[in-house]
């Protein structure tokens, strides 16, 4: 970010986009970045413990994650990063939605847990929106691996890029670590 002189001030260091509107963005002062940097740096990044998912699932309202695309059912090889959770729970997903007429339904009562074949997938901020055709994402805000649990609320089907995508919102966190 700059002043009005043209002199750096900040540095935008995540930002959120819908559509062709950014409302929301973090922005850490120069001064402050330039302390991080000449700080120590000595640790090694770590993941974050599934505890912190499941404190953020209950500070937070929207999470949601990706539950698969109608597409992957048509393939007699399964590819997990089009359908995370197995073709079991895809294919009830799907024929779900298929006899509902709203856009946002329930289906789970209990928890989820993605297939150790997808590793992990996205925690995003928000549900994608489609505008245009175009769907804009929530920021990642963790990771889902096959040693957490998730209970899901509302699933919502989308379609865009020529298939329809499932996504559910995260209402709990179960970890087994």
């Amino acid at each position: 970010m700059l002043d009005e002189t043209g002199a750096v001030v900040a540095i935008v260091v995540m930002r959120e986009v819908t559509g062709g509107i950014s409302k929301k963005a973090l922005a850490l002062p120069i001064q402050k970045f330039t302390e991080w940097i000449k700080g120590d740096q000595g640790g090694p990044v770590t993941e974050a413990a599934r505890s912190d998912l499941a404190k953020l699932v209950g500070q937070a309202t929207g999470l949601c994650i990706f539950l698969g695309k109608r597409s992957a059912l048509a393939r007699k090889q399964l590819r997990y990063p089009d359908a995370p959770f197995g073709r079991d729970i895809l294919s009830q997903v799907q024929q779900r939605a298929a006899g509902e007429t709203e856009r946002t339904f329930t289906l789970f009562d209990k928890p989820l847990r993605i297939s150790p074949q997808a590793a992990a997938i996205n925690v995003r901020s928000r549900c994608p929106e489609i505008e245009d055709g175009k769907a804009y994402y929530g920021s990642v805000v963790s990771q889902l691996t096959p040693k957490t649990q998730v209970k899901v609320g509302t699933i919502q089907a989308m379609r865009y890029l020529g298939d329809v995508f499932y996504w559910a919102r995260v209402t709990d966190v179960i970890s087994s670590e």
